[in-house]
């Protein structure tokens, strides 16, 4: 199972090289005040990243809240002794 995962990101990652060598149109950019120029594919990777970790913070903070709401319903439940 490891291995087929190994593959996958491997084909995944050629996959997005691929993108990012064929995208190389330099596209302006501007955020936040700052301007400059980058190329397209490389935008593109860094929006993608920047969209994972705002996913990853948002499924971790739920997370954290259901393992505190399942530990005080375990609280509630339990007969003392």
């Amino acid at each position: 199972m490891a291995w087929g995962a190994t593959v996958l990101g491997l084909v995944l990652l050629v996959l997005l090289i691929v993108f990012i060598a064929q995208n190389q149109v330099t596209v302006p950019l501007r955020y936040f005040g700052l301007d400059g120029t980058v190329n397209l594919g490389l935008a593109l990777l860094v929006a993608a990243v920047a969209g994972g970790f705002v996913v990853a913070a948002v499924g971790g903070a739920r997370i954290l809240q259901l393992r505190a709401q399942a530990r005080g319903a375990g609280r509630k439940t339990r007969r003392p002794r």
